[in-house]
């Protein structure tokens, strides 16, 4: 299959990079975000439709990568060709994000580590903790 990169603006990809945040199952951090918001954004293509987005900061680091459910058999060579645009060395990963990171974790050289996000519910013993701090 034929996967292709159109540049396009923040204000094209707004709508698309917000479902995409806000359909992972855990937190994003403001860093991630803000590296996103800062990125040359790109559209990704196959057979004539819209399959998904990219971005890329500062030339040289993904910060984001994603494709429609219907067409993540073809992620590999997605992101094999998406390597390739400007001079992609790195990629700046949330570990809630399991395709990317999949795609990046097959892809590695060098793992480097910054940090994990996580939920967890707060217990009965943390709460009250926590309230007697606030008093």
């Amino acid at each position: 299959m034929q996967i292709s990169f159109a540049r396009a603006e923040l204000s094209d990809v707004h709508d698309a990079i917000s479902r995409h945040l806000e359909s992972l199952p855990g937190p994003t951090d403001s860093f991630l975000e803000h590296h996103v918001r800062d990125s040359k954004h790109y559209v990704i293509s196959a057979v004539g439709s819209r399959v998904g987005l990219a971005s890329i900061h500062a030339g040289n680091l993904i910060t984001q990568f994603s494709l429609e459910r219907d067409y993540q058999r073809f992620g590999q060579g997605a992101f094999q060709a998406l390597r390739k645009l400007e001079n992609v060395g790195a990629a700046f990963v949330a570990t809630c994000d399991e395709f990317y990171l999949s795609h990046a974790i097959d892809d590695y050289r060098q793992l480097l580590k910054q940090a994990y996000f996580f939920e967890a519910p707060p217990s009965s013993n943390m709460a009250a903790a926590e309230a007697q701090h606030a008093l």
